[in-house]
């Protein structure tokens, strides 16, 4: 009689310092634990005391590395200069972490078998090649974004810059690239890839070029995606020599297939919850599928003109709100707004 050894999976899932990459990575980890595999989560030591409720999951490990701001860097505040040198002292000290990491658990007769990782983190593809491990990009965001980026990157840059210039005379949607079916406007794509154009994200640029780079050295990178095939059908197909593959949505078992309904938190929340203001209660006293919810992220800064204008849209359009400002700030309809909504400064 043969006995065959089921070879249990070790990946080491390594994520980049923020809020939006925290909780879609716990959720893919829950899901290759949920497969007999064990995670080893690699985070700085930052977002690991920032995180209000650290998971405790059977079969995931969490361990932490710094990247000389222990306290904290806020890459909105700095400017590209300031962001360049952060950029290059995560990826030196995050590269000999995950380095040593690699080569200690095979001394201890525990390989990891693949790394992931998450987007501005590509040096841990460049170090997973240097020990021969396969390894895979977790992008959080849509395989739309993900395409756009990829033709930026291979010599689409100037057509996309020039279509942008062109638009300023007109509201026309005129970017149109291999493998979409939709034609874009200048609105539509990350305005940080736009020369000339004032974006808060302008530091990203350099970084999602070394990104692409880095995939550019493997013969068909594996990309696992936060989305799924009846959304992105087009999108996911439209890159010939990368293997898009749709994983998601990335949100807890309890709102997704129910095989595990105590699974209701994403785990990696690094902003106290507003529940306090008893908006889940709120919530559950209107009627399904009536409630206006609006978010622009951990980051996006809002001009208070600009809060002023959102706040008449909502009172406009005459339904229940809830809105998220991290900043809250009086508004001169905020009365009125506390009777038609809810403000909260975090909900998850």
């Amino acid at each position: 009689m043969i006995h065959r050894t089921m070879v249990r999976h070790r990946f080491l899932l390594v994520i980049y310092p923020a809020q939006g990459h925290i909780n879609p990575a716990l959720e893919f980890a829950k899901r290759l634990i949920s497969l007999n595999s064990h995670v080893t989560l690699a985070i700085t030591i930052y977002l690991h005391s920032r995180m209000v409720n650290k998971p405790s999951i059977p079969g995931l490990s969490i361990v932490t590395f710094s990247d000389g701001h222990d306290t904290g860097f806020n890459a909105i505040a700095g400017g590209d200069e300031d962001y360049k040198l952060y950029a290059s002292e995560l990826k030196r000290r995050g590269s000999d972490f995950v380095a040593d990491l690699i080569s200690s658990s095979e001394k201890q007769g525990h390989p990891f078998t693949c790394v992931t990782y998450t987007l501005l983190v590509q040096w841990a593809q460049e170090v997973a090649r240097g020990f021969h491990l396969p390894s895979a990009l977790l992008w959080i965001e849509p395989a739309t974004v993900f395409t756009i980026l990829y033709h930026y990157f291979h010599g689409y840059d100037n057509y996309i810059n020039e279509k942008s210039k062109e638009e300023k005379a007109s509201s026309s949607y005129s970017i149109a690239l291999p493998g979409l079916p939709l034609l874009f406007s200048a609105r539509e794509v990350p305005s940080f890839l736009l020369v000339g154009r004032p974006s808060f994200l302008s530091f990203l640029l350099e970084s999602f070029e070394e990104q692409f780079q880095e995939l550019d050295k493997e013969t068909n990178p594996t990309v696992l995606v936060n989305t799924f095939e009846a959304l992105e059908a087009e999108a996911l197909k439209a890159v010939d020599r990368v293997n898009m593959i749709p994983i998601g949505p990335l949100i807890p078992s309890a709102f997704l297939d129910g095989k595990n309904p105590n699974d209701t938190s994403f785990g990696g929340d690094l902003i106290q919850d507003s529940n306090d203001d008893g908006y889940i209660q709120w919530l559950d006293s209107k009627a399904e599928m009536s409630v206006v919810y609006v978010s622009f992220g951990s980051y996006f800064p809002l001009s208070k003109r600009q809060k002023e204008e959102i706040a008449r849209a909502l009172l406009d359009c005459r339904l229940p709100f809830l809105w998220v400002i991290r900043d809250e700030e009086e508004l001169s309809c905020m009365e009125e707004l506390r009777k038609k909504g809810k403000i909260v400064k975090w909900c998850s």
